[in-house]
């Protein structure tokens, strides 16, 4: 009876951990931004665009909309789905609505279906009226230094289309149609012989 009363109490506190929908506080070590810069396979100036719906959540990365102004690194069109950490939403959207934007480095993260800054925050660095805002001066320096050496016109261009991984959700649904379809016209196929 004792066995099975504690194998109910771990069922449950199992159950409640995989069911709970809470978001998880992380933490993020200092990255130093040439380890950023390295680690980036695309790079993007521009704004999360938070009235999207946000897609995609992995332990800690949601994905939304980013509007990109220009890309200095990567292939990628106008509007992609890029991560952020759940917990960066509030001050993020805070600083867009003053103005400010955002100059990604972005990754592919393995276990997500969209781009991820590197590092969290580390890849995220703060713009507002042209000047970068960060709490360290090297850091500030650096990224300055990055945009400075940019050209006005980025050599990169970028197309109308979406990211392909904007539509990864409804690829599986897609195939599943197909599938469908393809499977009652083989029963159809068969009644119809079978008829003859």
């Amino acid at each position: 009876m004792k066995k099975l009363i504690m194998m109910i109490c771990f069922g449950t506190l199992l159950s409640i951990l995989g069911i709970s929908n809470e978001a998880h506080a992380t933490s993020w070590a200092e990255l130093q931004p040439k380890e950023v810069h390295k680690r980036a396979e695309v790079i993007v100036i521009g704004r999360y665009d938070f009235t999207s719906k946000p897609k995609g959540r992995n332990m800690v990365f949601t994905s939304y909309e980013f509007i990109i102004d220009k890309v200095y690194e990567g292939d990628v069109p106008y509007k992609i789905r890029a991560g952020i950490d759940g917990y960066d939403v509030g001050w993020a959207d805070e600083l867009q609505k003053d103005g400010g934007k955002f100059l990604l480095f972005l990754d592919n993260n393995k276990d997500s279906s969209f781009l991820t800054p590197v590092g969290g925050p580390n890849g995220m660095i703060q713009i507002s009226e042209g000047k970068v805002l960060h709490h360290n001066s090297k850091s500030k320096a650096y990224y300055e230094e990055f945009l400075l050496k940019q050209p006005e016109k980025p050599i990169v261009k970028t197309t109308n289309e979406t990211f392909q991984n904007d539509n990864d959700e409804y690829k599986y649904l897609h195939v599943g149609l197909v599938v469908f379809f393809v499977c009652i016209g083989i029963f159809f196929l068969v009644r119809f012989r079978q008829a003859k």
